[in-house]
């Protein structure tokens, strides 16, 4: 049986001299990896169909064990050749992509994943701040996985929290925002965000597209205190901090990855 599908790649990896392993995000079976036999040698049929990020129609004879699935071939639907020339937007593509392929279970279909890794894709090289798109990434993607952080009510006494007029306490370990009187008995860390921040991550929970998220306007003192409470919810969640994520945040920002 042969299996016509979507994909979009997301890691690329040598199986031996001649053949490479592909690992892709597709839309009917989420994350899968296919074994492309031949692939680096001179008269390979699909040469140049496949790279990083782009996204491919794909024909492959699927296996259950081991799950590496026998790549028959495949045809560039988007190349997206912009990331070839801009380092800061491939550091960002390869964060996202990196992130997903850590995140989405092999062989279950996720198509929402699949539609918002690519739309976040197309918006990286024109974005005028691409720190904004790998906020309201995470943002979108904590929410598919069923974790979104709560921004309204504290999740400890599920009263609302009031932070128009004073700072709201930003708490991994309990889910999102904590009222002054729970933070008051709670030493876990946690971080202060003044109003302003807390609007601009409301305006990116509520944002539905790219283009929309990026008409909120993010300065770099507010940029720093999101990195840290976006990372430190993404690293007690999902048990998992890619230095991938570093890299592209420095590099953006103009820093040194660290």
């Amino acid at each position: 049986m042969i299996v016509k599908s979507q994909g979009l790649v997301l890691r690329i990896q040598p199986y031996s001299r001649t053949s490479q392993i592909t690992v892709w995000l597709t839309p009917n079976h989420g994350r899968i990896a296919t074994l492309a036999k031949g692939a680096y040698r001179p008269k390979y049929t699909s040469q140049g169909q496949c790279d990083l990020f782009y996204t491919c129609e794909l024909l492959y004879y699927p296996r259950e064990t081991p799950r590496l699935n026998i790549l028959k071939e495949c045809s560039v639907l988007d190349l997206r050749l912009e990331f070839r020339s801009d380092p800061g937007a491939c550091a960002c593509a390869s964060y996202l992509c990196d992130l997903t392929a850590r995140l989405c279970p092999p062989d279950s279909p996720h198509p929402e994943l699949f539609d918002l890794l690519g739309a976040t894709l197309n918006s990286l090289p024109t974005a005028r701040f691409q720190v904004v798109l790998l906020f309201w990434f995470e943002l979108r993607l904590l929410a598919l996985m069923g974790l979104a952080p709560r921004l309204t009510t504290c999740p400890l006494c599920s009263e609302p929290v009031l932070s128009q007029s004073s700072p709201a306490h930003f708490s991994a370990v309990e889910g999102g925002l904590i009222c002054a009187d729970c933070a008051a008995g709670h030493t876990e860390s946690r971080h202060t965000l003044t109003p302003d921040v807390l609007a601009v991550l409301q305006d990116w929970e509520a944002a539905p597209t790219p283009q929309q998220a990026l008409r909120t306007v993010c300065s770099a003192r507010q940029q720093n205190i999101l990195r840290s409470a976006l990372g430190e919810f993404l690293h007690y969640h999902l048990e998992l901090m890619p230095p991938s994520r570093a890299i592209a945040f420095n590099l953006i920002s103009g820093g040194s990855p660290k």
